[in-house]
């Protein structure tokens, strides 16, 4: 083997390497990015269990003060 195909056998090797390490690196971000988005989605569906809880609650609220403002009018229920 000749000092030129070493080197070509050499950088083919580092290339592959460096290959492989950019690889594993996406890999990671793509597992992080896979369970951040599994959180965000959890909140997201927490917040609006959260948040339709509060409107039934401010809706009966409102039912229930506008009821008695009819009532307190009209004398009908």
């Amino acid at each position: 083997m000749s000092q030129l195909e070493g080197e070509i056998i050499s950088k083919s090797t580092n290339i592959d390497n460096l290959n492989l390490e950019v690889s594993q690196g996406v890999q990671k971000l793509l597992e992080k990015v896979e369970t951040n988005y599994i959180d965000l989605r959890s909140l997201h569906n927490k917040i609006g269990v959260t948040l339709r809880a509060r409107f039934n609650e401010i809706s009966k609220l409102a039912s229930s003060w506008v009821g008695s403002q009819w009532t307190e009018l009209t004398g009908q229920k």
